[in-house]
């Protein structure tokens, strides 16, 4: 979807459209927005444009859970929006010539892998925040800003009894799919090793659905094992996708321009799967949020109650910000600017949370509508993606309970495991034995132990012997040394003269930048971004 009030006109991909009074536009799945809706809406979660006609005046109402992306560009007179990145820059830069990029998004992205808050790596465009509503005034150019959800975390409040909660569970996820209609759609679930596609599979079946499967990632990956065990114990057929090192390129290249780079060639799996497989369905059911709420990134700074603004701001930067390579590279300046972007967040979180809550407020909220919405969001060509786990009751339910409950998703599988024993008598790709047992301690200390020659190998060899890791879902450090090297190696050299710093320990695989792939990554893509638009 394109939409563009200019001179007085209103354009919808590109075709002057002419209402007579004013409209919504609201997703539709597959081809977002491409219908105008008049009538009003139903629930308050629902993101949505609405064109006043009389005042001249555009609102965007975000969705709460952020699964939707959306950028707008505003001028006096003149706005556009759009749920595609690169359509909205190939519009405004016809008219506005060479647009800027916003450094601060970039260090940014460089720490925390995602952009925050309205930050695009373009200076002017912005993107929407989960939870927010966006007033624009055409004639001024002003933006006013509202909260209309803040996402909730347990502040010690009493809570029902575990049998009680449990039951609550149970009950909530057996309806997920009740508002979903199958009837007469191909239907496919992406299977992975974990627990949230596990779980509407099970939900599906009891549905009568008929849908395919599928699951990528290299072949030695514990992905596929636990997939296709999940396979075999359901009694569906799970079609296994490889991903070629070859993806990662051509894939990355196009998801990048897609999304304005808030995904790149890190995050497109799931785009190459579905392209390479030449894939088209009516419906697409994924799990996004599904962890996420459950507490998968639960940190344990969230038990501390007390801890004050400044001190959880400080906790947050000392584990987040502090031990990048970036960082370090940064003037003051530069650094006020994310501490601001942080600060920002914080005011949000705190104003229903307590401050403990700040770093798991970041990564359920921010970085799931700057990152993980737009890794997902170009698989719409493919068909309209469904996301049951972005709901109100399931994201107030589990969200908000008691660090116990959440901590290793607890009652989450518990819950699982009433709907279906079968399908959760086993664990997920990152640990498939219980930690309590014999085999899951071998598991655990064996694998921690490969890991650690797998990337000795790969150093001592500078990147020429990439040994099989069964327990890495993709080879995002080997791809650097051979497929993407001689990319990774361009973009240093010419990033760290747009940007004026030294980011030579980006090169390569070294014992110095092994905690710096999201970084490398990020430099890859801004420079695939430089290579095609007319940026400065």
């Amino acid at each position: 979807m394109l939409f563009e009030y200019r001179s007085g006109a209103i354009y919808l991909d590109n075709q002057l459209r002419s209402p007579d009074h004013s409209f919504y536009l609201t997703p539709s799945g597959n081809g977002l927005y491409n219908d105008i809706s008049y009538i009003d809406l139903e629930r308050p979660d629902q993101q949505y444009v609405y064109v006043d006609l009389p005042n001249r005046q555009i609102v965007v109402n975000s969705s709460w859970y952020g699964e939707y992306p959306l950028f707008y560009f505003i001028q006096p007179d003149y706005c556009a929006v759009s749920d595609r990145f690169d359509q909205l820059y190939e519009c405004i830069s016809a008219s506005t010539g060479k647009m800027q990029l916003d450094r601060t998004a970039i260090f940014e992205s460089m720490i925390f892998d995602n952009l925050l808050r309205d930050r695009t790596y373009i200076k002017g465009v912005k993107k929407i925040i989960a939870g927010k509503r966006i007033s624009i005034d055409i004639p001024s150019a002003e933006i006013t800003q509202q909260s209309k959800f803040i996402l909730p975390f347990h502040q010690g409040n009493p809570v029902p009894s575990n049998n009680s909660l449990l039951d609550g569970a149970v009950d909530l996820l057996r309806h997920l799919l009740d508002t979903f209609s199958f009837e007469g759609s191909r239907t496919l679930l992406p299977l992975s090793g974990g627990f949230d596609s596990r779980l509407l599979a099970c939900l599906l079946l009891q549905k009568g659905v008929s849908f395919d499967s599928m699951v990528f990632g290299p072949s030695e990956g514990s992905e596929r094992f636990v997939a296709n065990r999940v396979g075999k114990a359901l009694g569906i057929h799970v079609k296994n996708v490889e991903l070629k090192n070859d993806f990662y390129k051509s894939y990355g290249d196009l998801v990048t321009l897609m999304t304005g780079g808030l995904s790149n060639h890190r995050h497109c799996h799931m785009y190459a799967s579905m392209h390479s497989s030449q894939a088209s369905y009516d419906l697409i059911v994924h799990g996004y949020l599904g962890g996420e709420y459950a507490g998968i990134d639960q940190p344990s700074v969230a038990q501390d109650f007390n801890l004050s603004e400044e001190d959880a701001m400080e906790a947050f930067l000392a584990k987040k910000v502090y031990s990048t390579g970036i960082w370090h590279l940064l003037s003051s300046e530069e650094r006020d600017e994310i501490r601001a972007d942080i600060t920002d967040i914080a005011v949000d979180n705190n104003s229903v949370n307590l401050p403990c809550h700040l770093e798991e407020y970041w990564h359920n909220v921010d970085r799931q509508f700057s990152l993980t919405a737009n890794v997902f969001a170009p698989v719409e060509e493919f068909g309209t993606v469904i996301r049951p786990f972005a709901n109100y009751e399931y994201a107030t339910f589990f969200n908000a309970l008691p660090f116990s409950l959440r901590e290793g998703r607890s009652l989450f599988k518990a819950a699982a495991s009433v709907i279906s024993p079968i399908a959760f008598g086993f664990g997920n790709q990152d640990q498939f034995y219980s930690v309590d047992s014999m085999r899951g301690k071998i598991e655990g200390t064996a694998f921690e132990a490969y890991k650690r020659i797998v990337y000795g190998a790969l150093w001592a060899s500078n990147g020429k012997i990439a040994l099989p890791n069964p327990k890495a879902i993709e080879r995002h450090r080997e791809l650097l040394a051979s497929t993407l090297k001689r990319s990774l190696e361009e973009s240093v050299r010419d990033m760290s003269e747009i940007l004026d710093k030294d980011l030579q320990f980006l090169r390569g695989v070294r014992l110095g930048n092994r905690q710096e792939l999201s970084s490398q990554y990020r430099i890859l893509g801004i420079h695939t971004l430089l290579q095609a638009w007319n940026l400065s």
